[in-house]
């Protein structure tokens, strides 16, 4: 089983408390300057199947899979 980051492991169990966060929700709480870092991390998440993700035009929701 791989060991995800420090930072992955903190947006997955913010994702799980909050119900779902978006790219600027991951941006403000972890003070990243724009939201590319955090688009790119929460994709990543997605991906590799810890995340679900639902889109609403330009808007996307990410949630922990269940």
């Amino acid at each position: 089983m791989e060991v995800l980051p420090e930072q992955d492991q903190l947006i997955l169990k913010s994702i799980e408390e909050r119900g779902g966060c978006n790219a600027n929700d991951i941006k403000t709480m972890l003070n990243y300057k724009g939201l590319n870092a955090a688009c790119q991390r929460l994709s990543k998440l997605f991906k590799e199947g810890y995340l679900n993700k639902v889109q609403s035009g330009r808007k996307v929701l990410y949630l922990a899979k269940s």
